[in-house]
């Protein structure tokens, strides 16, 4: 089995901690997907996807305004899947 990475990057989308939780379980609950980080593209931020080796320099580039979401799955496919499922929040008006 070959584990593959994917990311995407939501421009200047703030969310707080809870909304990553859950948009990170949401990602978590389909088949094949091995791990799920969401955060905030801060120092901090990347520097722990780093550290959990889900981010690299092939990853997008991204600024603290920015939601990172990284997805380490079984496939390309269940990756990207992963990626296009995940919704976040909706904000009130």
């Amino acid at each position: 089995m070959s584990v593959r990475l994917a990311w995407t990057v939501r421009r200047n989308a703030y969310f707080d901690s809870i909304d990553l939780m859950q948009i990170a379980e949401q990602a978590r609950q389909l088949a094949g997907v091995l791990d799920v980080a969401v955060v905030m593209g801060t120092l901090s931020g990347r520097s722990m996807l780093e550290e959990a080796g889900m981010w690299s320099s092939e990853a997008p580039e991204a600024g603290p305004s920015d939601l990172l979401v990284a997805v380490r799955a079984e496939s390309d496919t269940v990756a990207h899947h992963a990626l296009a499922s995940r919704r976040a929040p909706e904000r009130a008006a």
